[in-house]
């Protein structure tokens, strides 16, 4: 079993950084859980790209996108990183994206509270997009 997590990139360096301290944080607790290692992989060009770890893999691997939203990437790359991952043979189950998680949603409400007055929504150039 291994993990891998999925991020954007970044050309600053300090973007990595932290990403680097979270795969830390959590590599420990999911080895002792029995989930193996974890990888880093990025989906531009700025670290290690999903097909440079696919021949090191095998078995179950389990996809977890740093991405905040549903949306382009989570859409089209995501499902791009889970083919090149299985490429030579790993099984990849792609759980959603880390912004899609109901816990996420709440702490980021907690952490940014609405404001105390309501604001008139208005219409948008995007279909379905509401600006506040």
């Amino acid at each position: 079993m291994t993990t891998v997590l999925l991020a954007h990139g970044s050309p600053d360096p300090r973007h990595a950084l932290a990403l680097e301290r979270l795969r830390e944080r959590v590599a420990v607790p999911l080895a002792e859980a029995g989930r193996g290692p974890t990888h880093l992989a990025y989906i531009e060009e700025y670290g290690t790209r999903p097909h440079e770890l696919a021949r090191g893999l095998s078995g179950e691997v389990t996809l977890l996108p740093l991405l905040l939203t549903p949306a382009f990437h989570s859409r089209v790359d995501v499902p791009a990183a889970a083919r090149e991952l299985a490429a030579h043979g790993a099984r990849v189950r792609t759980v959603p994206a880390l912004g899609g998680h109901p816990s996420c949603s709440r702490r980021s409400r907690s952490v940014c509270p609405a404001p105390a007055t309501t604001r008139r929504r208005r219409p948008s150039s995007s279909p379905g997009v509401e600006l506040r």
